[in-house]
């Protein structure tokens, strides 16, 4: 038996080109589309790990300075240095201008 080849004449050539074109259309269009979905959702993903949440050392950290801009306490007890609330600072250096004057 002999099977039947195809012979060139035979092949519909603008359709083939034709629908290549559009399957190589399809297939950008979706790579396109997958990499925007991807960056959306990495951005997302971004914001949540680093911005919505700060990490618990900056919590803590900006916990203690707080509490020193409204508390008194020591610096350096042996040098007699110590902190003072920043409301409290801002009075006695505008007092100290208005003497001055």
């Amino acid at each position: 038996m002999r099977s039947e080849m195809t012979k060139p004449e035979d092949l519909n050539t603008p359709a083939i080109v034709v629908v290549g074109l559009i399957a190589s259309i399809l297939v950008f269009a979706v790579v396109v589309l997958l990499m925007v979905v991807f960056y959306q959702v990495q951005a997302e993903q971004d914001y949540e790990k680093y911005v919505s949440r700060p990490p618990s050392q900056l919590t803590n950290i900006a916990s203690r300075q707080k509490e020193k801009l409204v508390s008194y306490g020591w610096i350096d007890e042996e040098k007699q240095v110590v902190h003072i609330p920043i409301d409290r600072a801002m009075e006695i250096v505008l007092e100290e201008l208005a003497d001055d004057k």
